[in-house]
């Protein structure tokens, strides 16, 4: 159905449903064009994203212009919404991890899920006078979950880019001062690179076939770069917020 979307010259919200579908539980990319504008830009960016399952058999029904009965409009919506209800419930599981890493860091994740669960029953069970334990307690629950969510990031990201993800900068000599100022180059470093990436996008979309290898292996690199901005800006957050 994509590659009928694409020779059809399909509709942006057509496309957005066969992204939806297409995508699985990583619809971070689905949710920003759908939050976004109807433009020459956005609509580059979701041929992009969909020429990525071009060879995907999708059975999902596509809205049309056209009227159509009340009985045919129910079934479409059920048929949407059964299949976005087993989308959300698409899980990443060890056999999606080929990489021995990544399958070590999914257990340590689902050992801390575990862990996380057993204190909070603990947690519940404790006296209410009983504040230096209780204190303990949320101690250990919040660094677990802080783990599952460090864990969590690393497998979003190999789901996304198909590779591990690059490990953050250590800024913690810097000085107060020199961290806030680093955080700000890359703030503008990264805006500057996300313009370029959307430009490369768009072009992406016109560019002959033959080059299209070349072009696409620069987006990549873009995005795996902006992906280690954001990383190392998040590090500098945590170190500026807690010194």
């Amino acid at each position: 159905m994509i590659e009928q979307w694409f020779l059809n010259k399909g509709t942006y919200a057509q496309g957005l449903v066969l992204l939806k579908a297409a995508c699985g539980a990583n619809q971070r990319m689905y949710l920003r064009l759908k939050g976004a504008k109807e433009n020459q830009r956005n609509l580059a960016a979701l041929k992009y994203e969909l020429n990525k399952y071009r060879n995907t058999n999708i059975e999902v029904p596509i809205p049309t212009k056209k009227k159509v009965q009340t009985s045919k409009k129910v079934s479409d919506t059920k048929a949407l919404a059964i299949t976005s209800v087993k989308r959300s419930n698409t899980k990443i599981t060890i056999h999606m991890l080929p990489d021995a890493y990544l399958q070590q860091r999914f257990i340590e994740k689902n050992n801390a899920f575990y862990t996380h669960w057993v204190l909070k029953k603990k947690l519940n069970a404790v006296a209410e006078d009983d504040v230096e334990k209780a204190r303990v307690l949320i101690a250990e629950i919040m660094k677990l979950r802080q783990l599952i969510d460090a864990i969590w990031k690393e497998l979003d990201y190999y789901m996304e880019h198909k590779k591990l993800m690059p490990k953050g900068k250590d800024f913690a000599n810097l000085s107060a001062m020199d961290k806030v100022k680093t955080r700000q180059r890359l703030y503008q470093s990264r805006s500057k690179r996300e313009k370029t990436l959307n430009k490369w996008l768009l072009k992406l979309v016109d560019t002959p076939k033959e080059k299209q290898l070349a072009l696409q292996s620069r987006i990549d690199n873009q995005k795996g770069k902006i992906a280690q901005i954001n990383i190392d800006i998040t590090t500098l957050n945590s170190l500026i917020n807690n010194q």
